[in-house]
């Protein structure tokens, strides 16, 4: 009785013992990468990080050849001096700068033929045909020789109608200048005001597929590093539904 209620009081005290050396530790899960991630790399010197870079998912199709991915990139300045990003570059696309703030006032309609886009000046205000920041100066639209109402009128409402087969207008801003103050970070996320993404795509880009970007940064003293990855294709949140194929009974 007395031996086994030592063995039970020894192996009490064991398992105490190990319980209290994992408090503190660093588990070894903490240092393993999951299996499927985005791409994670530093510049040349080291001291920029770019981690969890994928290309959005848009779905199973994933994006067409001349049409746009989306980037998810998070950056980390880690040296002691300010770091401009200054060039992104894509053999696989145009990568532009994608600024809500900064492209509000573009107007997205396509420019209206001469003489068309006008109602008569008795009936709106001047240039109120024409969207906010469009390219046609005030009033230069409307000529002087067609001011009858019944001329301007059948013709005003394709001013708010895009032309047939018009292209869109640009996605955002080949000019990249990003500020990233020393010992601070810069989130470009498509759900973020600002982000990164491939225009003009030469070829498809579907989930399991991925884009080849480089990053130029120019550092307060004129200095530059850069970092060139493959940005992999993000994985959803959520496995997408089955498609059960359909079989018609044979009669």
């Amino acid at each position: 009785m007395i031996r086994r209620t030592a063995g039970l009081i020894g192996l009490t005290a064991t398992m105490a013992l190990l319980s209290a050396c994992s408090v503190g530790q660093v588990t070894q899960t903490a240092d393993k990468v999951p299996p499927i991630s985005g791409a994670n790399l530093a510049t040349a010197d080291g001291l920029i990080k770019l981690r969890d870079l994928t290309v959005a998912y848009t779905g199973p199709a994933g994006t067409p050849a001349g049409g746009t991915a989306a980037l998810n990139v998070r950056i980390f300045n880690t040296g002691n001096q300010p770091a401009r990003l200054t060039g992104v570059a894509s053999e696989q696309g145009e990568v532009v700068l994608v600024d809500p703030a900064a492209m509000a006032s573009a107007s997205p309609l396509a420019p209206a033929p001469s003489g068309s886009a006008a109602a008569p000046a008795s009936a709106a205000p001047s240039g109120s045909a024409v969207a906010s920041g469009s390219a046609g100066p005030s009033g230069s639209a409307v000529p002087s020789a067609s001011g009858s109402p019944s001329a301007a009128a059948p013709s005003s409402p394709a001013a708010s109608v895009p032309a047939p087969g018009a292209q869109p207008g640009p996605v955002g801003s080949t000019t990249i200048d990003l500020l990233i103050p020393a010992g601070s970070y810069a989130l470009l996320l498509p759900e973020a005001p600002r982000h990164l993404a491939v225009s003009n795509l030469t070829g498809p880009v579907k989930p399991g597929g991925s884009i080849p970007v480089t990053f130029v940064f120019t550092y307060a003293d004129g200095t530059t590093t850069s970092a060139a990855t493959t940005i992999p294709v993000a994985v959803p949140l959520s496995p997408a539904p089955r498609v059960v194929p359909s079989v018609e009974s044979e009669h």
